[in-house]
């Protein structure tokens, strides 16, 4: 299906109790399950497509060293106690 996030793969899957979406980019993925209501009701499918978003790591990684004065730990950076 095509994504509606910037380099990121979409698959949907619809199961008997509910449905997913899975987005899949480099280094990671992430799963929106919906069930219930939320299966059928485009209202709240599409509250949650406006609430939920994806934020570069870059992006994330500044905000917490303008922050904290501390680097956000991971991919290269390392954590303490690791």
């Amino acid at each position: 299906m095509a994504s509606d996030e910037p380099g990121v793969e979409r698959f949907d899957t619809d199961q008997g109790s509910g449905s997913r979406r899975i987005y899949r980019f480099p280094g990671g993925c992430a799963t929106y399950e919906f069930s219930g209501s939320a299966r059928t009701d485009r209202q709240l499918r599409a509250l949650a497509d406006g609430t939920l978003d994806f934020v570069p790591r870059d992006r994330v990684a500044a905000y917490v060293r303008a922050q904290t004065g501390l680097a956000l730990c991971g991919a290269g950076v390392s954590c303490p106690g690791g």
